[in-house]
């Protein structure tokens, strides 16, 4: 019988995270999300427009594989668009 090599397709984890004032857990959410056991990971953060330290804590997590954006608050919008 002849080995057979399967090219499975390699497993890719994206996260979407539209916040507004979510300091209080923001860096629990991040830090399960890049800790994740997937070789490529990307996690996107919008700030909608924050008026706590949710955009500072964001921004420190920043590189490669973790983009923050901000915008103006959209309330619910800025998750529909």
């Amino acid at each position: 019988m002849a080995n057979v090599i399967i090219n499975a397709p390699q497993l890719i984890s994206f996260y979407y995270y539209p916040g507004y004032n979510a300091a209080a857990y923001l860096e629990e959410c991040i830090n399960s999300a890049i800790q994740q056991n997937v070789a490529d990971t990307e996690l996107i953060i919008v700030d909608d427009g924050s008026t706590d330290q949710s955009l500072a804590i964001a921004t420190g997590y920043v590189n490669d594989k973790v983009k923050v954006f901000t915008q103006s608050n959209q309330d619910a919008k800025c998750c529909t668009q």
